[in-house]
Order: structure tokens, then sequence, then C-alpha cells
């Protein structure tokens, strides 16, 4: 674990509700970094907003009271790494107000006529904004498209100014927003968004960098950003790309996978216009997409696990005086059924490891690990080092980076592995 870092700064800054005394110190805002807290930094590939939690501030001013502070101050931090980890070409961390984090609550206070204790939790403005916001108008487009007009353009949408990275979807679809919230819009479509006829899926998520619509497909098929070693030696002999701890959370769930329709699906659509029943059966055996197909006894994989039934809405439909028939509700079935399977295999085999603190790890990063056998014949008889199954290509699914003023700071990632990798 690193501890040659050095906190210049953690800042609240005012809102418009702030109090007068919060405001006075400007654009700059109030640094509570001399309360020594602990500071955790959240990414989760599954979920649209960062988080920061800064916990245990020991504040002799007792300003929690002093300023009114309740909710809705933004934050900024800096944290200067150690000059080795500069020269490794990394960054020191930083959040500006760019960022948009903004207090969500205050918790865990304690009083006493000498001082206040009390931990702080920072989440991204645009989550709050979700709450409130409604999409009422028709969608209609390519599903990359779509996303951008609800996040960055449409009035009842986001309207972030962060930056969307998207990968453009290979299908275009057609809805009416319903009055849904605009993330829960988003991950609606993901899986009905398709990279190639063959291999479908799309995930949503925000890492210190913006907002990413991204092909499964493509995150796998990027090159590994870091590779870390676990070495048979001790913490302090470690360098900056070793596996400080590793723990496997889980492997594949065979009676989930059947719960949830993974291995064989069946859809029932249903057009109220022309009262005509549709029929899609999945297996994901015919996945041409999935190059090692899971095989389960009794033929389980075979039949259908999970019904699913769809009323096809005409009136989304609806241009003008005209129908707009631009895709077959049975091709919309097919790419969601693979997104799904494709999905939950990739959550098939998740690891915990813990390594150096690394600013430039992001979730949506693929990393290469290698954890070596046990020195034994082995490794001694071919005279270099085996590594296990285990080891090799794998997505960064969760980041928690924690940094504590008195002790060190580390990296901890939660890592998934496309156990029936895609060709």
């Amino acid at each position: 674990m690193d501890n040659n870092y050095f906190v210049k700064h953690i800042r609240l800054v005012a809102n418009e509700s702030s109090s007068k005394a919060l405001k006075e110190y400007g654009k700059e805002g109030y640094d509570i970094s001399g309360g020594n807290p602990t500071i955790s930094y959240h990414e989760n590939i599954g979920t649209p907003s960062l988080s920061v939690f800064v916990r245990d501030i020991i504040d002799v001013d007792q300003f929690v009271s002093k300023f009114g502070i309740t909710g809705g101050e933004y934050l900024t931090l800096k944290v200067q790494i150690s000059k080795q980890a500069a020269d490794e070409g990394q960054k020191d961390f930083e959040i500006t107000t760019d960022h948009n984090l903004i207090l969500n609550q205050v918790f865990d206070i304690s009083t006493t006529s000498l001082k206040q204790k009390f931990s702080l939790e920072f989440v991204s403005a645009e989550d709050m904004v979700n709450e409130t916001a409604r999409l009422s108008k028709r969608f209609d487009g390519n599903i990359a498209d779509i996303v951008k007009d609800i996040l960055t353009k449409d009035k009842r949408g986001i309207q972030t100014k962060k930056k969307l990275k998207k990968d453009r979807s290979l299908n275009k679809y057609t809805f009416v927003g319903n009055l849904k919230r605009p993330f829960d819009t988003v991950r609606w479509l993901s899986p009905k968004a398709s990279s190639d006829k063959e291999d479908c899926g799309f995930l949503f998520y925000e890492n210190l960098e913006g907002y990413h619509f991204k092909s499964i497909k493509k995150l796998l098929e990027t090159k590994p950003k870091f590779t870390y070693k676990r070495l048979d030696k001790t913490v302090y002999e470690a360098d900056t790309f070793s596996i400080l701890d590793s723990k496997v959370l889980r492997t594949n769930d065979i009676g989930l996978n059947l719960r949830i329709g993974t291995y064989a699906s069946r859809t029932i659509y249903v057009d109220l216009e022309n009262q005509q029943r549709t029929v899609v059966d999945y297996k994901i055996s015919d996945n041409t997409g999935i190059k090692n197909p899971p095989k389960l006894p009794e033929k389980l994989d075979e039949h259908p696990s999970r019904l699913m039934f769809r009323l096809v809405d005409p009136g989304a439909m609806q241009k003008g005086s005209k129908r707009n028939d631009k895709q077959k509700d049975s091709e919309l079935a097919k790419y969601q059924n693979k997104s799904y399977a494709r999905n939950n295999l990739l959550n098939s085999y998740t690891m915990n490891i813990m390594v150096s603190f690394n600013t430039d790890l992001r979730v949506g990063d693929m990393i290469e690990i290698k954890l070596p056998y046990k020195s034994d014949e082995r490794n001694t008889k071919s005279g270099k080092t085996d590594f296990s199954d285990v080891s090799g290509k794998y997505l960064i699914s969760k980041l928690m980076h924690t940094i504590n003023f008195e002790r060190s700071s580390s990296t901890h990632l939660e890592i998934i592995r496309d156990t029936f990798s895609a060709k």
C-alpha cells in the first residue's frame, strides 16, 4: 500500500441556498482537510453516478452547525501523488466543480463541548436531477443518438455538461418516454442495443471522465491498460503493479441463470392493433457470438426457463399519419435475449483484488492479472513461472480508492471475467 501522497485540499463550495458564512469563502470553498478524514471514492459499472465518502472528520470549530451544512454543497478535492507514480505516468487525483459532486447527506454526527465528529456523502448532481426529470416525447433513431438526446439535449432530460463517450448501435428503436426517469430509460435501452447481429448488449455508467454508453463486445476487445501480478513477496517488497490481496467472490450460478433465462427463453409479442401474436424462442447454443456456450446436464439449456410477454405499442411507431415500421419485433427480441445472456455470463466470474493507489484506473477499463502457481515442480522444472487458469483479462466493474491521512492509500477493484469469451 502506498503512503507517498499528499492531500492538498478537501473543500466545500457553497451552492445557491448555502449560508452567507459559507458563501464568503467564494469559489475556493471551505477546506475541511485539517480534520484528518478518511476518503473513499467509488465508481460502479452498473451505476451512472460517482460517489465520495469523507468519513470521521474531526471539527473543533463545529462548522457543520455554524454554517448550517445540510446538503447541496459542492465538493472539490486534490490528492498529489508520489514522484514514483508521476514518473510512471499517473496524474494527481482531482475532483473539481466540473464533476458536479454535491453533498447528499451528513451522517454519524457526534458532538462534545470541544469538537464535532461527522461524515459526509457526495454523489453526482445528475443523480438528483434524474429523480425530478420525466421524459415525455417520442424518441426515434439509433439508440446511441437517443441516449445522447436524453442526457444532453432534451429539456426534460438530464441536460448534463459532462462528456459522453458512446458506441453506435447497429439497430434503431422507437418509443415514447411515458414519463419515465432518464437514467431508468437509458438502462432500459441498453439490452435493446446491439453492436452486431451476433454479440449484443451495452453498458451505461459514469466514471471520472464522464458518462459512457459502451458496447460490451468492444469493451472486452480493448487491450489491457495495466498488468498486475501476485508475487511471493511481502507488501513492503511489492512494486506498484503487484496484487496485494485477491479473492474470488463468485462463479457461475446455474440456478440464478435459469431463473432469469440466460440459457433459453421465450418471448411472446402481442400486436394490439392487428391482434396478432409472435413467439420468439432463444437458445444460448444458437448464439454464434459466444465462443464457448455453457452446457448443462439433462439438456436444461435447451428448454425455456423464462417466459416474457410484451405488448407492441403502435402509437410509438406512428409518424405523421402513417406507421413507420423500421424494425421487426422478432429481430428486437433476438437482440434483447442475446444481450441478457451476454450480460449475465459476463458477471458469472467475479473477483476482488487490492492494488497500490492508482489514479489512472477507471471502471470500464480492461486489466490483465497474473496469479502464479505455488512454487513447486510446476515452476522449477520449466525454469519459468507458470500462471494459473484464473489469470487473464478482466473488466473493472467496481472501483474504490481509499485515502487515509494517518495510514496509507490503496485501490480496491471488483473485476469480472468473460469466461465464455466472445469471438
